[in-house]
């Protein structure tokens, strides 16, 4: 009797003890993302941005929810879902959301807000923006390109680049590009030519492809950086076609594209993932912070260049050291791109 009474005494301390130690359940957090108006599969700004918020959302304090746009005014439809979502983050991307988000952070000051990828003419505390400096990944694809560009014409030297004006940051990448260039020439007293052809659309691989013709033909260019968003495949089949080389641009096209993988020294490229990622993390963490734009550069690796991948053994190792010193200077401040 002594013993099934201390035995059933201590299964009472035990079942009290598990009661006391049961852990608060996770306070689980919906956040939004909306893609541009060109969907998921645009091998840029909003696929990776969906990478990003994919990889947070093994997060089990996270529930990510996804819309999808197919025109400005879907945007502002797919924040205004989010909201009946009950998502406490929403993140929007691309300069055709400014407004619209702008509009809901002021209506909605309980909830948080990101703009990636432009930056805002409206500071508020519940809105943070992500920008990315990518002229300073453009500079050293200048100069790369140039080496190459040295080495594959003696005669003649040009490395061309394709501007879109409907791509928001083209001046000043295809500017940094071309700095790059002339920061070559000046290292090693020689003549490659710098070529722009100007387009306008983002979504018309026809016209970069037409522009990849003209540099090719008029200007004599062995290899291209295309900025020009989704038209960017256009140029990339033409290059491929005249066994040609380019410059990426977004993520590491050598991945996106495998169909050209062959064409690609390097790409210039913008981690929309890892901006996405970075901010979701401080959000679930609580360290949201608005009221500010948050610039990934060189120094926190948002912009980058990608790996020589088919290209490793032609680069000479004097040129990746050059590279190197040059994002050095760029990210101590001793280098502006941009001049």
């Amino acid at each position: 009797m002594k013993y099934s009474v201390l035995a059933s005494f201590f299964i009472l301390v035990i079942i009290l003890v598990s009661c006391t130690e049961k852990e608060d359940p996770v306070k689980v957090f919906n956040a939004a993302l909306i893609s541009d108006v060109y969907g998921w599969e645009d091998k840029g700004l909003s696929q990776y941005s969906k990478s990003g918020m994919e990889y947070m959302g093994t997060l089990e304090n996270i529930a990510p929810f996804y819309y999808t746009s197919t025109d400005e005014t879907s945007i502002n439809e797919n924040i205004s879902l989010a909201i009946e979502d009950s998502c406490t983050l929403i993140i929007a991307l691309s300069s055709r959301a400014s407004g619209y988000i702008v509009a809901s952070a002021i209506a909605n000051p309980e909830i948080d807000f990101i703009l990636i990828d432009h930056e805002a003419d409206t500071s508020l505390q519940n809105l943070q923006c992500v920008v990315f400096d990518t002229e300073e990944a453009a500079y050293p694809c200048g100069f790369l390109a140039a080496a190459y560009a040295d080495m594959s014409e003696e005669s003649n030297p040009a490395a061309g680049c394709i501007l879109a004006s409907e791509y928001p940051e083209a001046d000043s990448i295809g500017r940094a590009y071309a700095n790059g260039i002339d920061h070559y020439n000046e290292l090693y007293n020689r003549g490659v030519a710098s070529h722009t052809f100007n387009t306008v659309s983002i979504s018309d691989p026809d016209e970069s492809a037409a522009a990849t013709d003209s540099l090719v033909t008029n200007a004599g260019a062995t290899i291209i950086f295309p900025v020009s968003g989704l038209s960017n495949s256009g140029a990339y089949a033409r290059i491929a076609e005249l066994e040609l080389a380019a410059i990426g641009m977004e993520l590491d096209a050598y991945y996106d594209y495998p169909d050209y993988e062959e064409i690609f020294l390097t790409s210039c490229v913008k981690r929309y993932d890892l901006a996405v990622a970075d901010k979701v993390l401080e959000f679930a963490s609580t360290y949201f912070n608005g009221n500010k734009t948050v610039h990934y550069r060189l120094s926190n690796q948002g912009v980058w260049l990608a790996g020589y991948h088919d290209f490793l053994g032609s680069v000479p190792d004097s040129i990746t050291q050059e590279i190197n010193v040059i994002i050095t200077d760029i990210i101590s401040g001793s280098l502006n791109p941009l001049e």
